[in-house]
């Protein structure tokens, strides 16, 4: 039977390290440094959710990982909308010609590059280590029982969040609803993430659901800012048609992205909190 105190002590542990490991990397690349950063942290508070109704320091050790991982938020969204755009004139290639939006794109890279300056990120990566290591050491002292009625209380209100986040997005699909739908569904993930071993052939396709759930979500939020960018920026564009063209095509992807995610939250959002938590607790007995 799977000792889940040592499974999440585990799982907390080893992102925790990657972290420093990453950003001690000297072969790791910028993009690749921030993205497994952000990664990391995430599931990081994934994992603090799932002890959250027995630890008293969860909101002091979740503000500390928000916080690193918002240090690097500016630099991943100016990199989203490039990606955003480079993925819409490769979907839409055989409408759009080769250079459409080039100097759009041009300013982005540029704006990019400006928020990559290596003194700058050099000081956050710092910080985030700093931090990170401290919180560590800290780890260790953690009380975490090996018994599934321990992580009862945070998954509910985990999958409980969730569920209510998609009943407001099929009703209203406002960019923060969904914004805030994605970050509830995250969150799940990563604690089926750790509980994977309990019932891999049950739950590891359950959190690749998930996950897909969280790529559509992940993709209408690159569009969403890429949009918000284009509005405040309608100079960068060769012509005002070119610029209402891009909108009507992210307006287009928005709403598929927006129906695939609504049809993977029907699913993975059918059972009440306690029968969902009960199935979880099935694989435990």
């Amino acid at each position: 039977m799977l000792n889940i105190s040592i499974q999440i002590r585990t799982y907390l542990n080893d992102n925790a390290e990657s972290i420093i490991e990453i950003i001690d990397d000297p072969e790791s690349d910028l993009k690749t440094k921030i993205h497994e950063i952000r990664k990391c942290l995430k599931k990081l508070r994934g994992a603090l959710r799932l002890i959250r109704g027995n630890f008293d320091d969860y909101k002091k050790y979740n503000v500390v990982y928000r916080d690193a991982g918002r240090m690097l938020s500016d630099v991943r969204d100016a990199t989203s909308v490039i990606e955003a755009i480079e993925d819409l004139k490769s979907t839409y290639s055989n409408q759009l010609y080769k250079n459409t939006f080039k100097p759009f794109t041009n300013f982005l890279i540029e704006k990019r590059d400006r928020l990559q300056e290596m003194k700058r990120m050099e000081n956050i990566f710092q910080e985030i280590k700093n931090d990170v290591a401290e919180t560590l050491e800290k780890m260790k002292t953690w009380e975490i029982e090996n018994s599934f009625e321990f992580i009862i209380p945070g998954l509910i209100k985990v999958y409980k969040r969730g569920k209510k986040a998609y009943s407001r997005v099929s009703e209203d699909p406002s960019p923060p609803k969904l914004h805030e739908w994605r970050k509830r569904v995250k969150y799940l993930r990563y604690q089926l993430d750790i509980l994977t071993p309990l019932w891999p052939e049950i739950i590891d396709p359950l959190e690749d659901e998930y996950h897909k759930l969280t790529d559509f979500l992940g993709d209408d939020r690159d569009l969403f800012m890429l949009k918000n960018v284009i509005d405040n920026n309608e100079h960068r564009f060769e012509s005002e048609e070119d610029s209402k063209l891009l909108k009507a095509i992210i307006s287009s992807q928005r709403m598929e992205y927006q129906q695939e995610a609504i049809k993977y939250g029907k699913k993975l959002y059918s059972l009440p909190k306690k029968e969902f938590v009960n199935f979880l607790e099935s694989s435990w007995s």
